[in-house]
């Protein structure tokens, strides 16, 4: 179902996509799935911010990076912190922006994942010209 909701998301559709994620996440959460409870917050946060809901973007995903690192998903906090630091930055919101990229680079360099550090890189470069 979650794919179903990205893709949804991708097409446009963002009402249907957070109907899918929130679905999703019910039954994550109900069969004790944390990352994939972890990945729909995520996506539900996604589809908030698509909305324009950016407060609720940011409770949404902030819910999902505390669950992520709650039961050590390194990737996934990894994905969440992207997000934030995008959210942020498009809702001209530098220091928070920096602020969650910051932890994001050092994150992505100890996992030695190149395209998160490029990703937290970026952030840190758009966060101050907003």
């Amino acid at each position: 179902m979650g794919s179903l909701a990205r893709a949804s998301l991708e097409l446009g559709d963002i009402a249907q996509a957070a109907d899918l994620f929130q679905r999703a996440l019910e039954i994550t959460q109900e069969t004790g799935d944390r990352a994939g409870s972890v990945a729909n917050l995520a996506g539900r946060g996604r589809a908030r911010c698509a909305a324009g809901d950016t407060a609720q973007a940011t409770e949404v995903l902030e819910n999902a990076l505390a669950l992520a690192r709650k039961i050590g998903l390194r990737v996934q906090e990894m994905r969440v912190l992207r997000e934030l630091g995008l959210l942020y930055v498009e809702s001209h919101q530098p220091r928070r922006a920096v602020k969650v990229a910051e932890p994001h680079l050092a994150a992505a360099r100890e996992a030695g994942s190149l395209p998160e550090e490029l990703a937290a890189l970026r952030c840190l470069g758009l966060a101050p010209r907003r």
